[in-house]
């Protein structure tokens, strides 16, 4: 009998300044090998609690296979990747965090991790990492798995140097006012000049203010998609952002390699901004 079980938790007050929100998927047997995940400008962590993995897939490989890895970071990335996943027992925690903050959590750049599927070893520690599977794995329930990440983002919210918050802060809100506007603009709202923006968003990001803006308009459009209140895809487009119906589907287009409507057609069913790629082919 195929076993899925998947649920979602929205952070609680102070660690929503660091992270979307988490989510705790269960599956005795997964529909894809092979998942397009299309381009964020967030950071996104995975704490896995079964037996297999994921890595960076290249479209020649034949063998989708994958060896146990403990957990994993993707960075921020302006492009479509394909990732190879674990076929059977799937049983991982994720996390979604805001645009810039994978210094504050991970402690590395975060242009170290563009367009990079990274092990979780490397910016945290075996140890660290092990002793947060542990807990995960013994909490007996989904909501005592969030309690245990809420806890664990509080710690590091209290570490939080209070410069880097307003200077996050900043940046983060007029994300939000100006993704249809220009990275002047952008630096203007929110205080800064055009140099220091662009190496905030270097350094913090992982994009350049210009790049980051477009998936931003671009992540909007999939969240309309996924309220399932996606009616006319003029108004979407100009609640996004873009210019006009032509500059939205020439721009999703572009980063994504699909059309919007095939996007609608095509997404997974849980998660935002993930395809099948190749599906799964495990006996039940």
């Amino acid at each position: 009998m195929t076993h899925f079980v998947y649920s979602e938790h929205r952070m609680d007050s102070p660690t929503r300044e660091l992270a979307h929100g988490a989510w705790c998927m269960e599956a005795s047997h997964c529909t894809a090998a092979v998942e397009a995940a299309l381009p964020d400008g967030a950071v996104n962590l995975y704490l896995n609690l079964g037996d297999g993995g994921r890595r960076l897939f290249q479209p020649w490989e034949t063998d989708a296979a994958v060896s146990p890895r403990a957990a994993w970071v993707v960075g921020p990335r302006s492009r479509t990747i394909l990732i190879a996943k674990e076929l059977r027992n799937c049983n991982i925690v994720g996390i979604k965090f805001h645009p810039g903050m994978a210094q504050v959590v991970l402690g590395v750049r975060a242009d170290q991790l563009t367009e990079h599927l990274v092990d979780l070893d490397a910016c945290w520690g075996r140890s660290r990492v092990e002793r947060m599977r542990d807990r995960l794995a013994s909490a007996p329930s989904h909501p005592m798995r969030f309690a245990i990440v809420e806890q664990e983002l509080r710690n590091v919210t209290a570490q939080w140097h209070t410069r880097h918050r307003t200077w996050h802060r900043a940046v983060h809100h007029a994300c939000l006012r100006n993704a249809a506007g220009t990275v002047r603009e952008l630096a203007a709202a929110a205080g800064l000049t055009s140099r220091a923006t662009i190496a905030y968003f270097r350094e913090h990001v992982g994009l350049t203010p210009k790049t980051f803006l477009r998936v931003a308009r671009l992540r909007r459009v999939i969240r309309a998609i996924h309220t399932g209140r996606c009616i006319s895809w003029t108004r979407v487009a100009l609640d996004a952002g873009y210019f006009d119906q032509s500059h939205f589907i020439h721009d999703f287009r572009r980063l994504t390699g699909f059309s919007p409507a095939e996007y609608e057609l095509r997404r997974m069913g849980v998660g935002e901004g993930f395809v099948r790629y190749r599906a799964a082919t495990v006996d039940p």
